[in-house]
């Protein structure tokens, strides 16, 4: 659930960024939330 609010979230906010990018960061705070 809370990775699809980050990836829309993500998309709401920066829909220009590249596909990797988005990826990189909700991976980076999907391991941040879990620690």
């Amino acid at each position: 659930m809370a990775v699809y609010q980050l990836l829309g979230m993500k998309k709401a906010v920066a829909p220009v960024k590249p596909i990797r990018y988005d990826v990189r960061a909700i991976f980076g705070a999907l391991t941040a939330y879990l620690k």
